[in-house]
């Protein structure tokens, strides 16, 4: 977790958990605000790490695209209803080091990000839907 007052994750989410990164690297994330340190603590992918992610993700691919259309969707339905489940939280962070209104984030880049995994299990043979232009 970050080093300052402001708690929330910043090692990497690598097969499902988050990992400390290998090198001892962090990056520094300031706020937009007032420029005040809002952690210290960002742990930095180097080359290792993104091999770890690929190899992960390699593995989980056989049983990601074993699974039906439907199952995909409700999986991809799930991480949209999660995103909209938490938007102070997102926009909240969001803004840390942004600097962007809260407001911004509730309301247009968030859900849009829940938006954009509705419309990506909605296309296609199972569901036909155009969502997104």
């Amino acid at each position: 977790m970050g080093s300052s007052a402001t708690s929330f994750e910043t090692r990497l989410f690598i097969n499902g958990q988050y990992v400390d990164g290998k090198s001892s690297s962090r990056l520094t994330c300031y706020s937009a605000i007032d420029n005040s340190v809002v952690t210290d603590a960002v742990h930095v992918a180097e080359q290792e790490d993104v091999d770890d992610a690929v190899a992960a993700a390699q593995a989980a691919f056989p049983s990601w695209s074993g699974k039906l259309p439907e199952a995909r969707a409700a999986i991809l339905l799930r991480i949209a209803d999660l995103i909209e489940q938490n938007v102070d939280e997102l926009a909240r962070l969001e803004a840390l080091c942004s600097g962007k209104p809260v407001s911004n984030s509730k309301t247009v880049e968030i859900p849009l990000a829940a938006k954009t995994f509705r419309c990506k299990c909605l296309r296609g043979p199972v569901f036909p839907i155009p969502c997104l232009p």
